[in-house]
């Protein structure tokens, strides 16, 4: 199941929290995912609401309800509403059913690693952790230039730097790491060496225009770049698990 893109809105405060999540949460399990990537967000007791497009009145949700049947009917933006504060023992009471709950599904998931939500990276962080890659590739290039020098190979270098990075462990390049960022495939599953590679090379080859070519994210839906878009690929802050490989998941 794909990751999908989500605005879930602290009214009391008028600022906005973008995420991406799988449909198969529950509503109270994104408010959750919102307060632990958002630490100083959606505090004390709460509601939620979605705007009617027709009347544009807020309606209340049901918290139990699955995020896809709003998002079956393009509803992808959320209202945290303060609500008078509960008794602490009713909160508590909340707070520990909903951990029952993710326990039960982690459990039936065996190997899968869970996945609750991410946030998309910031334009500034990967324009950052860019700069942070140039500096490393560069030592690179001056440290093996006694080994490649004259056999054509110093041009293969950034492909091979990214592709290998991206397919690892690690998700991410140094300079990703660096900015608690890495990248993930359209249903948060990390990245395998053909897809690693397309983005790779999508990357490289666009990096001269990397004035122009970085200010696409702000144009797409989940923040993509032209080599995300390529290679079906986003990148997201390392804030939660995300599941490692298909095979775990699905086996």
């Amino acid at each position: 199941m794909a990751l999908e893109p989500i605005k879930l809105v602290d009214r009391s405060e008028k600022r906005t929290a973008d995420l991406v999540v799988h449909a198969d949460r529950t509503l109270g399990d994104l408010l959750e995912s919102g307060r632990m990537l958002y630490p100083k967000w959606f505090a004390g007791a709460w509601s939620m609401t979605y705007k009617d497009r027709e009347t544009g009145t807020q309606v209340p949700i049901n918290p139990e309800q699955h995020l896809e049947t709003y998002l079956d009917k393009g509803i992808e933006t959320f209202y945290w509403n303060v609500k008078v504060a509960e008794p602490i023992k009713e909160q508590r009471g909340r707070r520990e059913e909903r951990a029952t709950r993710a326990g039960r599904q982690k459990k039936g998931r065996v190997g899968s690693g869970e996945i609750i939500t991410a946030k998309p990276a910031a334009l500034i962080d990967r324009a950052l952790a860019l700069l942070i890659d140039m500096l490393v590739l560069s030592f690179l290039t001056y440290f093996f230039a006694g080994i490649l020098r004259g056999k054509g190979l110093a041009i293969f270098l950034p492909f091979v730097y990214y592709a290998l990075m991206e397919s690892s462990s690690y998700q991410a390049s140094i300079g990703k790491l660096m900015m608690g960022l890495k990248v993930v495939d359209m249903d948060g599953f990390a990245l395998d060496l053909k897809q690693a590679m397309i983005r790779s090379i999508v990357k490289v080859v666009t990096l001269p225009f990397s004035m122009l070519i970085y200010l696409v994210p702000l144009f797409t839906r989940y923040r993509q770049g032209l080599h995300d878009l390529a290679a079906g690929t986003m990148i997201v802050e390392n804030s939660v698990e995300i599941r490692r490989s298909h095979n775990a998941s699905h086996g």
